[in-house]
């Protein structure tokens, strides 16, 4: 149970995007949404194996969206260093991260009367991210359409696995010319085993003369 009293606000660009379907996956651990084009302002680590949409193509920085405005969920704006970003050429299933957490905070100011469970109030929030200060680990989360920072609890998500290349089918052309690649390479191997155990042989040894006065 996550005891908070506020969330606190960050500043965070928000809104729903057309102009772009071009996605990129995020595969480092360490890949921040930015809100300005500096590292001063990470708002989150996006979740490995995830997507960005791309709304314009940088040098150094991508501006891009992460989630969308779906359930608890609101779509964010921001930036992400283009390097740590993996253009793809399909459009994922599975782009974000869909996680929910229960808050739960106490109520501050009730009366003595109010006491107990009743002081408590429990939210649902949409999971965005982590965010580590030090040692403290945070996430950042989006509860009642407004966006902060909580103390991370025990979470876990599945990671993607489609922006890996698939292999490409094996023809049966293809595969002849491996299977008589094999038997060529196997005869071979055989050949050279034969002719190892012929060097190998021990020499036959020669017969001494009949002669009488020949002495070993």
């Amino acid at each position: 149970m996550i005891f908070v009293s506020v969330l606190l606000p960050c500043p965070v660009l928000s809104a729903r995007a057309e102009e772009s379907e071009t996605y990129a996956c995020v595969l480092s651990e360490g890949t921040y949404l930015y809100a300005e084009q500096s590292e001063e302002s990470g708002l989150f680590l996006i979740p490995n194996t995830y997507y960005v949409r791309i709304l314009e193509q940088g040098a150094e920085y991508s501006y891009v969206e992460y989630a969308a405005d779906s359930g608890l969920y609101k779509a964010v704006r921001g930036y992400c260093k283009s390097e740590a970003l993996t253009p793809v050429d399909f459009t994922p299933a599975r782009p974000f991260v869909n996680l929910t957490v229960s808050l739960t905070y106490r109520l501050e100011g009730t009366s003595a009367l109010v006491g107990g469970d009743l002081a408590l109030v429990t939210v649902e929030a949409a999971y965005y991210g982590d965010y580590t200060v030090g040692s403290a680990q945070y996430c950042y989360v989006c509860a009642n359409g407004k966006f902060g920072y909580v103390p991370r609890p025990e979470i876990s998500y599945e990671l993607n696995d489609d922006y890996l290349p698939e292999a490409p089918p094996v023809s049966a052309e293809t595969q002849d010319v491996s299977v008589s690649l094999y038997i060529l390479i196997g005869a071979l191997c055989l050949g050279l085993v034969f002719i190892l155990l012929l060097s190998l042989r021990p020499a036959k040894k020669q017969r001494a003369p009949d002669n009488d006065w020949y002495e070993e």
